[in-house]
This record gives C-alpha cells, structure tokens and sequence, in this order.
C-alpha cells in the first residue's frame, strides 16, 4: 500500500517508480484540467488541491494525494488519498484549516474529477489490527489492468 508520495530527492529513481509516474500522470493532467492545482510533486505521483469544487450548488476545498504503485498483485494500482478541508477564521482574522472525512458526494466528485466517471474504485475498510489513522481521509484504490472483482450486480448494472 502506498502511504502518501515519497520524496526520492537525493536518490536515483529506480525504473519502478519511473513507470509507476507514467501511470499517474494522465490522470494528474486530467485533475489540472478541471481545475486542480499541485501542492507537492513527487517521484510517485503529487499532492493536489482544488478550492472550488462544486458540489450540491456550494464551493467545497478538497485535497488529494495521488500515486501508483506495483502492488503484490503483480498489478499496478492507483491510489487516492482524498480529505475535506474546511477553512475557517480564528481570532485577529487568521485562518486556519480543518480536515475532514469527505462525504460519499465528495469522494465521487474526486473520483470522477480525477480518475473519469467510469472507472470502478475500491474502498477498503481494513480490519482493526491493520488500520492505522494518521489523517481524516478516505482512499480509493484503482486498477488501470482490471479490478479482478466478480460482478455484483449480477448483470443487473446496479448494486
């Protein structure tokens, strides 16, 4: 699993981690184009943010942090760590900011912004002896070679 983009600054990029950029960085273009803009790049992917994310008619700030790697799948995956901010105005005007879990509504709107409107996700919710909270996000996790998943919708096309 991939924690976040790994700053490789002072050491060579190996011919993994080059791929693995090459993966991500369509979809990093295509969240630009739709008004993302770039905290941090890394030799894995980048942290984005987006201040202006419309979302049930209001302005919504959501940050994502996006990168790929090779998992032991034998499969490259896409990896979306995406959090809601919330800013807001201390004493003497100064403005901080809050993290938070993101919506249902949000998380689509980041999925779809990012990865396309088509492309099938995965949330995993790990059991408890595995599940380590560093931050307010939800992940999503993404297969460009086929999520290997049955369908559940039993040909219905609704789950």
């Amino acid at each position: 699993m991939t924690g976040g983009p790994v700053d490789h600054s002072a050491n060579a990029i190996t011919d993994e981690e080059r791929e693995m950029k090459k993966l991500v960085d369509p979809f990093i273009q295509r969240a630009m184009r739709r008004g993302w803009r770039h905290e941090k790049e890394s030799v894995d992917g980048a942290a984005l943010i987006h201040d202006k994310l419309k979302l049930d008619g209001a302005k919504v700030w959501a940050r994502v942090i996006i990168t790929a790697s090779k998992e032991l799948d034998g499969k490259a995956w896409v990896h979306l760590s995406a959090s809601q901010i919330i800013r807001k105005r201390g004493f003497g005007g100064k403005t901080f900011d809050i993290v938070v879990l993101p919506s249902w509504a949000l998380l689509t709107k980041v999925r779809d912004e990012i990865l396309g409107r088509e492309k099938k996700c995965l949330v995993v919710v790990a059991p408890s002896k595995e599940h380590v909270n560093i931050a307010e996000v939800h992940h999503l996790w993404h297969c460009p070679e086929g999520d290997g998943l049955p369908d559940f919708t039993r040909g219905s096309g609704s789950i």
